[in-house]
């Protein structure tokens, strides 16, 4: 059963690193960058193998506090980037970089990818498109509303495919890709781009669902990748 991973915010530092990771891939600079603290462990192989540089790199990282949703997160599953409650992005994650590997290669690519190594979970995405939707139409598709599946202050959480309304992933896309277009930059045209995740004043991934909001609170507000704070079946998992 796939999930579905829900990301928020509306601070500009979010927005800005949105547009610069989702909105265009990495750079072939950035590129080589990763690839080459990637290389430095040889267990990351099959890792570094599994990014094709010809084609485009998108990536997100998220704070270690949300190991509960990492832990359940697998390649193939969906993530959907919000701002200011409407969709603007969704893709399919295909590596994840969590506990096993190396604290100090995750720590890395986040300081080379967003200025501060905080971000210790860094994951992937393939098939990253723009949305037009907007919050009602999201809401639609997911069964329930944004403030419900967040709470007051959570900005990222994860839900079971059959806990939506869609009930599917299939079924998911196709409702985002009623308003979608492929981002428009390719990897031939991805010499401008490449940032890294959001940077927020309440970006911050998901705690356990019996978790209480009030409990989760504090915490999800400081855990985007931009928002300046200490930053699972962890692991990395080539697609």
């Amino acid at each position: 059963m796939g999930r579905i991973y829900f990301q928020r915010g509306s601070a500009q530092g979010y927005k800005a690193n949105i547009a610069r990771t989702l909105s265009s891939p990495l750079s072939r600079e950035k590129i080589a960058n990763v690839l080459g603290i990637l290389g430095r462990t040889p267990s990351l192989a099959p890792v570094v193998a599994s990014i094709q540089t010809d084609r485009p790199v998108f990536v997100w990282g998220t704070k270690s506090r949300q190991h509960v949703e990492i832990e359940t997160m697998k390649t193939g599953d969906l993530a959907v980037f919000i701002v200011e409650g409407n969709p603007l992005h969704f893709g399919t994650i295909s590596i994840i970089l969590a506990d096993d590997a190396p604290l100090e290669i995750r720590q890395a690519l986040s300081d080379e990818l967003w200025g501060e190594n905080v971000w210790e979970y860094v994951w992937f995405l393939t098939d990253v498109k723009a949305v037009g939707l907007k919050k009602p139409d999201l809401e639609r598709l997911l069964g329930r509303t944004l403030a419900d599946l967040f709470g007051p202050y959570g900005t990222f959480r994860g839900v079971d495919e059959r806990d939506t309304a869609a009930g599917s992933l299939a079924a998911f896309v196709s409702g985002l890709a009623k308003g979608d277009c492929i981002c428009a930059r390719t990897a031939s045209s991805s010499t401008r781009g490449g940032f890294g995740p959001g940077s927020g004043t309440i970006e911050d991934p998901p705690r356990s669902k019996k978790a209480d909001h009030t409990v989760r609170a504090t915490r999800d507000r400081q855990d985007l990748p931009g928002h300046s704070a200490r930053r699972g079946d962890g692991g990395w998992r080539p697609s």
